[in-house]
């Protein structure tokens, strides 16, 4: 029988790198375990998502959350590295509650628009016109600064969502 040099297991044959701390057999030859600073089943049990995915950052996946919103919001509490992360989890459910209310806001003002319409005859629709184009532009710039935020790697809360979103990620 023969043992590894470097942690004392048992060598198994005909491999050239030791199973469990990969050390080398042959001389000159650079071990694994020293190429890699981390092994995949020491990251993956403790959980450390910011070394997983290829150096995916919470940070970055809770910028990244709001990109798609409902969508991606669902997604990163689905992924494995992530849904443990308490961070990434409140940005992305604040992400799905933000995309629910500005649908639900822009439900609203549509039919409040379409009303002033009908109610008016089309008159005073012109000035409906750029009130819209303000409101998309501030639901835009606000969809930008909660990813910004979430970059920085800040948790800042919604006024009224922030707080559901943090109950969710705490649970």
């Amino acid at each position: 029988m023969r043992f590894c040099a470097n942690c004392g297991a048992l060598w198994q044959e005909p491999g050239e790198f030791c199973l469990k701390c990969g050390a080398s057999r042959l001389p000159g030859v650079v071990a694994a375990a020293n190429v890699v600073e981390t092994s995949f089943a020491e990251t993956l049990s403790t959980g450390n998502a910011a070394t997983l995915n290829n150096g995916l950052k919470p940070n970055i996946g809770g910028a990244l959350s709001y990109l798609f919103g409902v969508v991606s919001g669902i997604a990163f509490l689905l992924l494995e590295p992530f849904r443990s992360d308490r961070f990434v989890k409140f940005h992305a459910w604040q992400s799905i509650f933000f995309t629910m209310a500005w649908i639900g806001l822009t439900i609203a003002w549509t039919v409040f628009t379409e009303i002033f319409e009908a109610v008016t005859g089309g008159f005073l629709l012109m000035l409906l016109i750029p009130i819209d184009c303000v409101l998309t532009l501030a639901g835009i710039g606000y969809w930008v600064f909660l990813m910004y935020r979430a970059y920085q790697g800040k948790q800042y809360k919604i006024p009224l969502l922030g707080k559901l979103a943090e109950q969710r990620a705490n649970k």
